[in-house]
């Protein structure tokens, strides 16, 4: 499909533009530090999936994300890995 950009590399290889789906697989620590960027790029509705962390550090990471107009929807997990789906409000 050739609307749907794929870019290798740290956050600050993303062009600004508004984006309807992010997808982040990295640590937790990481991820915090880019959820202003994840929010300043996804569009108001757009999806956030973050994954690469453990089910421990879910609830920290979803109330750091309600601090960016991330909303939680789905948590998912699988032995000690966890995915974390959110909407912007």
């Amino acid at each position: 499909c050739d609307d749907i950009p794929v870019v290798l590399g740290d956050i600050d290889k993303v062009e600004p533009q508004e984006f309807g789906v992010i997808i982040a697989n990295i640590n937790k620590n990481v991820l915090k530090s880019h959820m202003k960027t994840y929010s300043d790029l996804a569009k108001k509705k757009g999806v956030l999936l973050l994954s690469g962390f453990f089910t421990a550090d879910a609830e920290e990471l979803i109330e750091y994300a309600s601090d960016f107009n991330f909303k939680h929807e789905e948590t998912y997990s699988k032995d000690e890995w966890c995915i974390l789906e959110f909407t912007k409000n």
